[in-house]
């Protein structure tokens, strides 16, 4: 069964990485050698911190262009002005890696481009390949290890390597490691406390351990709602947002949808996981839970304060805080076997294309994205797990916030997976998880079981043609 990791190895838990890191002097938050060690702990060597600097070449002339998700001017803007509004410090990884370019390479002249997330990034940067206009760096995530296995992007220096830990890492076909993600997440449950004590909820006792436990609690929420609050579920949006929501919860039973020349949509364990995600849907208002844009339902959580539990990562710390939400946090429930499941989630993969013609100048762009002390400030400020060993070995980070330790702990409760990859049609197989699975089980009164038998059926045609 081949997912978009595989490539890399197994996945190491990042707790356990934390953990060694403690012990030693170096931490860990992801990775990837050449060739990944499940008995390797990550830990930088005492030279690490000088890896970046003694490889990097003189600082001279280079005129190129990068594309990533918001260091063009209009995102920085933004990123000032949204920063001001709140009184909070600038910590997005992207500003404050031009930030450093701009310092450490003044003689760079560097067109920084934004070109949207997802199917449209990944159209734009296909459609560069094609026409032989090659940016310096490309990013992206899913398809990010399509274009490794494709041989489109040119194998790391190894100090970039050696700066991370690898499960930050995709490799090619050969196992080389060939595009790196500032950070990575996972999902956690999200709640508002003082929704779930205007229902009659404590929510300092409030059990939250099972599917069970949370349903009970997130019809109660509803129910005293009267139609203006409501408990929340898990999304079912027909794209990616819907996916990597319902994906914890089908690994938590020991399911999966495959990958490779394997698709697996028709299985028990997937019936069970749409039963509870058609049940928890009744505690979204109509259309929220399923709509096409995620961001309604998120501002239902944070700026209304109407949605009482949300599953997200650790960026919805910050959103909650700085909309002054008294919140609450834990791991995913467990399902009736007693299981956790999750998923890897919000990594954004740069890589340098193998055609570029400024290969050493994007190379040290990537080495001031993936910088130790970008990576501390980044971290702290959004509450996410680094790439960077030594940031994440630094105590302010691990201390920072308890989110960002429960976050920690859900990676180290074993291998997390990652959404798979397919071998032929991969974006036509998930429209179809996408559109007439997850969505459909939400937005049609089908039974379960006709939407899996249709959706196995469309999913294998793609894949076999």
């Amino acid at each position: 069964m081949l997912t978009q990791y595989d490539k890399i190895g197994k996945v190491k838990p990042l707790l356990a990485v934390a953990m060694a890191v403690s012990l030693t002097a170096g931490l860990t938050a992801c990775g990837g050698n050449n060739e990944p060690s499940q008995q390797s702990n990550g830990a930088a060597s005492p030279s690490a911190s000088n890896a970046a600097t003694e490889s990097a070449s003189p600082v001279e002339q280079a005129k190129l262009t990068v594309v990533g998700n918001g260091w063009d001017d209009a995102s920085m803007e933004k990123s000032e002005a949204d920063a001001k509004e709140a009184g909070i410090e600038v910590s997005d990884y992207n500003y404050l890696a031009r930030k450093k370019v701009e310092a450490d390479y003044p003689n760079y002249e560097v067109d920084w481009q934004n070109w949207g997330w997802a199917e449209q990034l990944d159209q734009k940067q296909r459609a560069a390949f094609i026409s032989g206009s090659y940016p310096d760096i490309v990013h992206g995530e899913t398809f990010m290890t399509t274009y490794a296995r494709e041989g489109i992007l040119e194998p790391l220096p190894q100090d970039i390597v050696d700066m991370v830990n690898p499960n930050f890492l995709v490799t090619n076909a050969d196992g080389v490691p060939v595009a790196v993600s500032p950070k990575g997440n996972v999902f956690l449950l999200f709640y508002n406390k003082d929704l779930l004590k205007d229902a009659g909820i404590d929510p300092e006792t409030v059990k939250l351990d099972t599917w069970a436990d949370w349903q009970a609690a997130s019809d109660q929420v509803t129910a005293a709602g009267n139609g203006k609050v409501f408990g929340g579920g898990i999304p079912s949006h027909p794209h990616l947002g819907g996916a990597f929501r319902v994906y914890p919860f089908l690994n938590a039973l020991g399911g999966s949808w495959g990958g490779g020349d394997e698709v697996t949509l028709n299985t028990p364990e997937m019936a069970q996981t749409l039963e509870f995600v058609r049940a928890m849907d009744k505690n979204f208002p109509k259309g929220i839970g399923n709509g096409t844009d995620e961001g309604a339902l998120y501002n239902m959580f944070e700026k209304d304060k109407t949605i009482a539990f949300v599953v997200n990562g650790t960026w919805q710390a910050a959103g909650a805080k700085n909309n002054n939400i008294n919140y609450g946090v834990v791991q995913l429930p467990k399902a009736d076997n007693g299981q956790s499941g999750n998923v890897l989630v919000g990594f954004d993969y740069y890589g340098v294309p193998a055609k570029s013609t400024n290969k050493e100048a994007a190379f040290n762009v990537i080495r001031d994205l993936v910088a130790k002390d970008v990576q501390i400030e980044f971290a702290i400020g959004t509450v996410t797990p680094p790439a960077n060993k030594e940031a994440l070995a630094e105590a302010s980070v691990i201390d920072s916030n308890p989110i960002l330790k429960s976050a920690i702990d859900a990676m180290s409760s074993g291998e997390i997976p990652a959404l798979p990859v397919y071998d032929q049609n991969d974006s036509q197989i998930w429209d179809v998880i996408n559109t007439k699975v997850i969505a459909a089980t939400t937005m049609t009164s089908k039974s379960v079981e006709d939407i899996l038998k249709i959706g196995q059926s469309e999913a294998e045609k793609y894949l076999k043609q």
